[in-house]
């Protein structure tokens, strides 16, 4: 899904196309964080008990998109007891968190983990509605809005939505519409 999203200063967009026209997620993106993880831990599995249907492997792919690192990894573990458990890791920082539970053996799991292949869901594919579902349930001040315009990723580049969501957020980062202190 990450090849989906378009940094932009102030935030990012996630766009999902459809036939003639484009879904489009404008949300924050933060550094990881295991204080972050387990902010969002609470919330992922509160959401998956209300969907049970839902693949229970978007959850990785959501952090993914929500955190802002470009070395963290979708890892997949058994531990002793035979049961899968997913798992993020910063590469670099040796951060990781388990996103199954909340036992203390993740080192032991992430020992035996793999990097997980787990292809990204096609923009038609039910998985990759029930990720930006659980996007906007993660973060409910992301707007979700249509727009008339079909962005793909090969014309990602050429779209002129994201031009001037781009051209915009440049003048707005530069003070052109003021300085605005919180």
């Amino acid at each position: 899904m990450i090849e989906y999203i378009v940094d932009l200063e102030g935030y990012s967009i996630l766009f999902k196309p459809q036939q003639s026209q484009t879904e489009i997620v404008q949300f924050q993106r933060e550094p990881f964080t295991k204080e972050a993880a387990q902010r969002y831990r609470k919330q992922i599995q509160g959401w998956l008990k209300l969907h049970p249907e839902a693949v229970t492997e978007i959850a990785p792919q959501v952090l993914v998109c929500l955190f802002n690192s470009p070395k963290l990894q979708i890892r997949k573990g058994v531990d002793e007891f035979g049961r899968g458990h997913w798992l993020l890791q910063n590469v670099d920082e040796r951060l990781h968190f388990n996103l199954s539970d909340s036992h203390e053996r993740t080192d032991a799991i992430l020992d035996h983990a793999k990097t997980d292949r787990w292809k990204t869901p096609a923009p038609d594919d039910d998985a990759f509605a029930d990720c930006i579902n659980l996007l906007q349930h993660l973060q409910p001040g992301a707007k979700r809005f249509l727009i008339d315009e079909l962005i793909t990723l090969e014309n990602k580049a050429e779209s002129e939505f994201l031009q001037q969501k781009q051209a915009m957020d440049y003048l707005y980062q530069n003070g052109v519409f003021g300085r605005f202190n919180s």
